[in-house]
């Protein structure tokens, strides 16, 4: 076996030259691959682990070893790996840990596996799971005390309830949330103040400036970020996702939104003059490497706290609060920032100040 330990250290060293952070090593007349590999399980960590390959320790099978780990890499490179693509796990689905893998196989039976799609899963459901208890036996009674838990928070509960409807729609056991439901939809209110269209303006207005002094942090692609944020009140990541030559074609009046947190949809700038006020035609986003779109709005709000802008959703409630002034129903409002009419009314009629409801009612009564 001396000489296939040879191919194996052989190969090995081709991997790294490559790029590729796994070891090809032979136990008896097996081959395996190792490296730090995700868990099994959802919830474990990241460790040293083999992968059997059901390979025999022969130089042909050192060939088959070689490939097979420039696949693993790749997978792992773009957080596409599952052990389940390569071994047989047991699954005990009277654990959570086990019920959740089940849970994953069933979430993407029903979408692509992409970045997108792996950062709800992980942030919207497993998040839940990990604070129920992987290592628990699974029952609705354990569901139950875990909403419970969430009552003093409404948004966090919310979220529960969908992450844990699922599991239990998996569990074949459907979830009654009724008990739940009514604390969770109550929205509280919370007093904020919104940037005035002038002052949404003087910023812009400031960042140019300090780029024009030559501070390198005040790209002209993060102050195109923060103009198009104000003007068509999208989310912060959603900036990446215009379309350009939608913008350009139709100089900035409709503008189309390839992707979002909630799918494709067209924007339009309110007030329509900012789209020549900020130069809005020319330019674009910054490049930066993330794998999702959390990471793009967490960069996004850390330019704007790092060099003292206010915080960007604030340019998008601002939006909103401008789509009432204007009279714009709510159906079409709520189409137009890419959520159903209930979350704008619940979320944005909120912020409609006493500025704005004295211009209005004056307006009204002249």
């Amino acid at each position: 076996m001396e000489a296939i330990d040879r191919l194996c250290k052989e190969a090995t060293q081709r991997l790294k030259s490559a790029g590729v952070r796994l070891t090809i090593e032979r136990r008896k007349a097996s081959l395996y691959l190792r490296g730090n590999l995700p868990p099994k399980l959802p919830g474990g960590e990241w460790k040293q682990q083999r992968m059997p390959l059901g390979l025999d320790a022969t130089p042909l099978g050192v060939k088959q070893a070689e490939a097979k780990a420039h696949q693993v890499g790749l997978e792992l490179q773009m957080d596409r790996f599952r052990w389940q693509d390569h071994v047989e796990l047991p699954i005990d689905a009277s654990v959570m840990s086990g019920l959740v893998h089940l849970a994953e196989e069933r979430y993407f039976s029903e979408r692509d596996r992409t970045a997108k799609t792996l950062s709800t899963w992980q942030r919207v459901y497993v998040a839940h799971y990990r604070q129920i208890g992987l290592d628990k036996p699974f029952s609705l009674e354990l569901i139950h005390r875990y909403l419970s838990s969430k009552r003093g928070f409404p948004n966090a509960l919310q979220k529960a309830i969908v992450a844990c409807r699922f599991l239990c729609a998996v569990a074949n056991q459907p979830l009654d949330a009724r008990p739940w439901q009514g604390v969770a939809t109550r929205r509280e209110v919370v007093p904020r103040e919104l940037p005035t269209q002038q002052q949404i303006v003087d910023w812009f207005d400031h960042l140019k400036n300090m780029q024009l002094h030559h501070q390198p942090e005040f790209r002209a692609g993060w102050i195109w970020v923060y103009a198009a944020i104000a003007t068509y009140g999208l989310r912060p990541h959603e900036a990446w996702y215009l379309d350009l030559d939608s913008l350009r074609k139709s100089k900035g009046k409709r503008v189309w939104l390839k992707d979002g947190k909630t799918g494709p949809r067209w924007v339009y700038p309110c007030p329509p003059q900012w789209v020549q006020r900020f130069d809005l035609c020319h330019g674009g986003p910054p490049p930066i490497n993330v794998r999702n779109n959390q990471e793009l709005g967490t960069r996004a709000g850390q330019w704007a706290k790092a060099n003292g802008v206010p915080p960007l959703y604030g340019l998008r409630h601002s939006y909103a609060v401008r789509l009432i002034e204007y009279e714009f129903p709510v159906t079409v409002a709520a189409k137009m920032m890419g959520h159903s009419p209930q979350v704008h009314t619940e979320t944005y009629h909120r912020w409609l100040g006493d500025r704005e409801v004295q211009s209005y009612a004056e307006d009204l009564l002249r």
